[in-house]
């Protein structure tokens, strides 16, 4: 078997699929990213991608991705003076009321409520 460190040969092992996705979604979590994008990534289908990711972290690549955002969310909250919909906006999430919702499945808080209370994500 051959692979190129990270693992996107045929044959690759599981883990280095899913560091390689990790280290991805760590230079792009501001951008949209697209199960797509990341199967051609490690050269597998999405359903693939998804599923040895899953296995690997016991969480979906997107998953990953918002709890990603959240944690840079909780940040800018807590240091600096931008908006919540600046945040949402500079995160990715273009629809500030879905930003809403996945902040608070997160942390149980609210944007408003973190900011005001200064609560750290479990």
């Amino acid at each position: 078997m051959t692979f190129d460190g990270i693992g996107n040969r045929s044959g690759a092992r599981p883990d280095w699929i899913a560091v390689r996705i990790v280290f991805y979604l760590l230079e792009h979590y501001r951008e949209q990213v697209q199960i797509q994008e990341l199967a051609d990534l490690i050269g597998r289908s999405p359903n693939y991608t998804i599923s040895i990711y899953r296995e690997v972290t016991g969480q979906s690549p997107i998953r990953y991705l918002h709890q990603l955002r959240i944690i840079e969310a909780c940040n800018l909250l807590l240091n600096s003076d931008m908006s919540i919909s600046s945040i949402a906006s500079y995160l990715g999430y273009y629809d500030t009321s879905y930003f809403f919702r996945i902040f608070k499945k997160q942390t149980s808080y609210s944007p408003s409520e973190f900011a005001v209370n200064g609560r750290i994500v479990e």
